[in-house]
């Protein structure tokens, strides 16, 4: 009878033992595949079409991979630019960001995330659009992984393919022929920041007919796109650019980058557009309204006729204050 216990107590134990293994082992094999391979599909998109066959809908999820030196390189900047400034510093996880979204959650109602482009890849790639521990300690492990096995132009070169810019169209190749009717090589830098500048809701915010805020968030991408430079991604060196009136000296020369607070973003247009609709109604009734404003709005620069679409500030590229 003991030994009978024994028996199925060491049984026990190795089914455990070999079921944890091969959970952590499969993955590290997979993810170091895909090192060298392209992936045909992911998660996200299995999952939209899905959702697809369910509302017996003839469309389909668009996908085409498009290898990186058939892509606009200022497509890789646009995204790291407007998604995770710290890409090229961080091991997967930006702690500053972390810390920063979890006392602002504590603080608001609007959860804030902090999410970097390896995550998403981890999350978009493999797992499904859910909330749980589970997932939550499967997305961490995967991002390591990631990180180890890949390297950061991989990996930008994935988000970049697998990235969601409408409701059925995923990756840079399907979003530069669907949208703009080119391939993803010959996309200008104006076109680059315009499908960034979607990405942290594209069932939400649109490529075509865009509202004021997504021009104005594609405009602030450019904007940083310009300070960070082209060699960004692989060096995560920040030029010190020059302009007139301006000395590589003086204490703003050195441009420090951070990620674009969206949620405050946001409820600053919430708030102009409060404000427009106050200033109106004085002037229609004839009274005078004592309206304090709080917020400080980002100027939003001019398009240019320069081919790039590059906005050229007039003194050294900032940001915006969190």
């Amino acid at each position: 009878m003991i030994l009978g216990k024994i028996f199925k107590l060491r049984w026990l134990k190795w089914i455990v033992l070999t079921s944890l293994v091969l959970i952590l082992l499969v993955p590290a094999v997979l993810i170091l595949s895909l090192r060298w391979i392209d992936p045909l599909t992911s998660m996200f998109m299995l999952e939209r079409q899905y959702e697809l066959w369910q509302a017996n809908s003839k469309a389909n999820v668009q996908y085409e991979w498009v290898d990186a030196e058939k892509i606009s390189p200022k497509m890789m900047l646009a995204v790291v630019a407007a998604e995770d400034q710290k890409f090229p510093l961080h091991f997967g996880f930006d702690l500053e960001a972390i810390e920063k979204a979890m006392a602002h959650n504590r603080r608001n109602k609007k959860i804030r995330g902090a999410s970097t482009i390896t995550q998403q890849v981890a999350k978009n790639l493999f797992l499904r659009p859910s909330r749980s521990w589970l997932r939550k300690g499967m997305e961490v492990y995967i991002t390591a992984l990631i990180e180890l096995f890949w390297s950061k132009q991989r990996i930008v070169e994935v988000y970049v393919n697998i990235a969601q810019f409408d409701d059925n169209v995923f990756g840079v190749g399907a979003a530069s022929q669907h949208f703009f009717r080119k391939q993803a090589a010959k996309l200008t830098v104006g076109e680059t920041a315009l499908l960034a500048a979607v990405l942290p809701s594209p069932k939400r915010y649109h490529v075509e007919n865009p509202t004021p805020f997504v021009m104005k968030r594609a405009n602030w991408i450019q904007q940083q796109m310009y300070g960070m430079g082209d060699d960004y991604i692989v060096t995560g060196v920040v030029p010190v650019r020059q302009y007139q009136a301006v000395t590589a000296a003086s204490a703003g020369a050195i441009i420090t980058l951070d990620e674009e607070p969206i949620d405050e973003l946001l409820d600053e247009m919430e708030e102009e557009e409060l404000s427009a609709a106050v200033s109106e109604l004085a002037d229609t009734t004839q009274k005078t309204l004592d309206v304090p404003d709080e917020s400080s709005a980002t100027e939003v620069m001019p398009a240019t006729d320069d081919e790039s679409g590059i906005l050229p500030p007039t003194e050294s590229v900032t940001t915006i204050p969190e």
